[in-house]
């Protein structure tokens, strides 16, 4: 199972860092340096060539022109790669007496160049555009007055939601799709239902309403039904089939004790980011915190765990008798973390209020309504799930005014702090616009940490595949410890292929503190898996020419043997 796991990891790795292929002819052949090689500063070159070659040649890259040429063996010269780590391509070829060609051998070998840093950055904003009188205008011709902080910004691409692969939407008429070469992704819609004591979850009233969604959206929507009391469940994956919904709902759970929907909304969240198009989440519940929370006082014996807390908390009782001794506040913090990734993230959120207790946790109720409207979702109904129906109805309706605006931002979006997006086109009748107002800026790294310890599997691959390009080595720690716990094979090779690139970035690009945690790191992976470490030696050589320091050069050294030593122990000194 290990071999089978490091050849696939071999594979995958291979292919991410343009890893070296090779192209032989029956008369030469290139002996080093090798396909999976870096090059850097002065490289020797050796080839092989059939007897009868009388003259031998090698080209760099695309130019005509040969950097070495031999008449006869030994075929060895040696020129200098440069400093920058690109991939280069080394040429082979071989002529008899007349100058006839024998053949020829190609390799290209790794690249590890330092990327450029990327300061601007692009938004994907959904756009709900709504006229009290006629139908809105066509959104994807007019100009946009944009601001982002106060700073410019420029809105550079306009979709309209259910737009297909031709650029018919579902009304019939033709339009112009964003990217006509390829199908538009589904709208994902995550149902996140509260199963605690103080709401009752009406079946019927909800398969009701996600049949409403399916049958009458204009776009394809797939849905996700999840559960959460003190505990996160995802009862059915993202899915288009009513049957699978009627099943999951079928398995909802009754009265669990706790609420803890701070979490359960920050879970659901970093799970929708990794889908790709549009996304929503739709929250039943009567968003009273009781997890994260003051005021608690339950006896002992009834305290449960909880997946969904990250610090030592009250814990609710089962009993309603004992549920709280003061009034009771969801936790400054967690709210703070909720709409700090709220923001992050920009999607949509509507609440449908259902149950409660009255004048409890009223501090997170009121944060759910500032998420609903900060997001550009809406707050919906209170009381039972009777209006439930209607309440999808207002989600159907902002899904056929929905539009997708690709938004350049200005360089201080790259700069981890919250700020407000003002987009205003320029029509000669006002119209209503909702959409996610406050967007917290970065590098969205924090995110993928975040995807990479609390998401569903789909999503830790897809965020160890982003942090690939990381330059943080910090992340490393992270990428390892997800990989010690990850119980997917697919998963555990997009982290490892993770912890090989920023590992190789850190190594050749890095100071001496990004360096040391490198070779820590390839030192660790030699216990998990000894392929990979095979994989990053290219890399080890090369920073050993680099003139690294000595106890990083001769850490580098053994490494990158084919059987690392185990570091020998020093003698106790004595007396």
């Amino acid at each position: 199972m290990r071999a089978g796991l490091g050849q696939a990891l071999l594979s995958i790795a291979a292919g991410l860092a343009v890893a070296g292929t090779a192209i032989a002819g029956p008369a030469v052949s290139i002996v080093a340096p090798g396909a999976n090689e870096i090059l850097y500063g002065p490289t020797r070159i050796r080839v092989e060539a059939d007897r009868d070659a009388a003259r031998v040649e090698i080209h760099l890259d695309r130019l005509s022109s040969p950097i070495c040429t031999w008449v006869e063996p030994p075929y060895e010269c040696e020129f200098d790669a440069g400093t920058r780590l690109d991939s280069r391509i080394l040429r082979a070829e071989a002529f008899d007496a007349d100058g006839r060609r024998l053949g020829g051998d190609a390799i290209v070998t790794y690249s590890f160049v330092d990327p450029d840093t990327v300061v601007a950055s692009t938004l994907t904003v959904p756009l709900v555009a709504t006229s009290d009188g006629e139908a809105p205008p066509d959104l994807r011709d007019v100009e946009w007055d944009c601001l982002y902080g106060g700073e410019p910004c420029e809105v550079v691409g306009v979709g309209k939601l259910g737009d297909n692969v031709d650029g018919m939407a579902r009304d019939g008429v033709m339009r112009r799709a964003r990217n006509p070469m390829e199908e538009r992704p589904p709208v994902s819609l995550e149902v996140l239902i509260d199963v605690s004591p103080s709401v009752w979850a009406n079946r019927i009233d909800i398969e009701d309403a996600l049949r409403r969604i399916i049958n009458e959206a204009p776009a394809p929507v797939e849905i996700s039904l999840s559960e959460f009391a003190g505990s996160y469940r995802r009862l059915v994956p993202f899915t288009s089939s009513k049957s699978k919904l009627r099943r999951g709902l079928r398995e909802l759970s009754d009265r669990q004790p706790w609420t803890c929907v701070l979490g359960a909304v920050r879970r659901a969240l970093s799970d929708l980011q990794a889908r790709a198009g549009h996304k929503a989440l739709f929250l039943i519940s009567d968003t009273q915190e009781t997890c994260e929370a003051t005021g608690l006082y339950p006896p002992q014996g009834h305290q449960e765990e909880s997946d969904l807390v990250d610090e030592e908390l009250l814990k609710q009782p089962e009993e309603p008798e004992w549920w709280f001794a003061t009034p009771v506040r969801a936790r400054r913090k967690a709210i703070t973390r909720t709409l700090e990734l709220s923001r992050r993230v920009g999607i949509p959120i509507y609440v449908y209020r259902v149950g409660g207790v009255a004048g409890m946790s009223v501090n997170s109720m009121e944060a759910f309504e500032q998420m609903a409207e900060e997001s550009g979702g809406r707050l919906l109904s209170a009381g039972d799930l009777s209006g439930l129906r209607e309440g999808v109805g207002a989600l159907i309706r902002d899904l056929e005014s929905t539009w997708m605006l690709d938004v350049s931002l200005p360089d201080l979006a790259a700069a981890e702090h919250e700020a407000e997006l003002s987009l205003n086109p320029r029509v000669p009748d006002p119209i209503g616009l909702r959409y996610p107002e406050r967007w917290r800026g970065g590098n969205r790294e924090s995110l993928m940490l975040t995807l990479l310890r609390l998401g569903d599997a789909e999503a830790r691959g897809w965020s160890a595949a982003q942090l690939r390009d990381s330059r943080d080595r910090r992340v490393l720690n992270e990428l390892l410890a997800a990989y010690r716990e990850e119980p997917s094979a697919a998963n555990r090779i997009e982290q490892m292929t993770a912890i090989y690139h920023v590992s190789a970035y850190l190594l050749l690009h890095g100071d001496e503190d990004d360096q040391r945690a490198a070779l820590s790191t390839v030192e660790e992976i030699w216990e998990i898996d000894p392929i990979l470490v095979r994989r990053l030696r290219p890399a080890l050589r090369t920073f050993q020419s680099m003139n690294p320091p000595r106890k990083l050069r001769l850490k580098a050294e053994r490494l990158a043997e084919p059987t690392p030593r185990t570091p020998r122990a020093r003698p106790d000194r004595q007396g």
